[in-house]
This record gives structure tokens, C-alpha cells and sequence, in this order.
């Protein structure tokens, strides 16, 4: 798998952790999430809680995220 993707999954599975609905799995919602936020798409979760911001929040902190989102 290519190094920004493996980033961005162990940077995003702790969170993605507490949303994951049962028979699917942490890398499925971190990609739900990723194409979401690029394209200004509802999280998956977002009612039960997922942010956004804190997910871009993370993928900067850890590198992952190089532009500016304006959501």
C-alpha cells in the first residue's frame, strides 16, 4: 500500500475505531471520511458524532494533510 495511505489510516483508525458498524471495518470508514471531507460530503457518523474538523485536525498534526480545508 503507498506510505500516504498507510499515514493516513494509522493516523485516522483510533477515531474511526468507535464508528465502525458491525461487519465492516476502520479502513472502511476512514475512506467513507477521506472522500467525504474532498469532496464537502456528509461524514459517515457525523450524527453519532464524527467531525470533520477534528479528522483534518489529525491528518495535519501526523503530516498527513498538506492544504487547507474549508469546510
Amino acid at each position: 500500500m503507498n506510505h500516504f495511505l498507510e499515514l493516513v489510516e494509522r493516523t485516522l483508525k483510533p477515531l474511526a475505531n468507535q464508528y465502525v458498524p458491525e461487519g465492516s471495518t476502520p479502513e472502511a470508514v476512514i475512506h467513507q471520511w477521506v472522500h467525504a471531507i474532498a469532496q464537502n460530503r456528509q461524514l459517515y457518523a457525523a450524527q453519532r458524532g464524527a467531525n470533520a474538523q477534528q479528522i483534518i485536525s489529525a491528518l495535519k498534526t501526523k503530516g498527513a494533510c498538506e492544504q487547507e480545508f474549508h469546510l
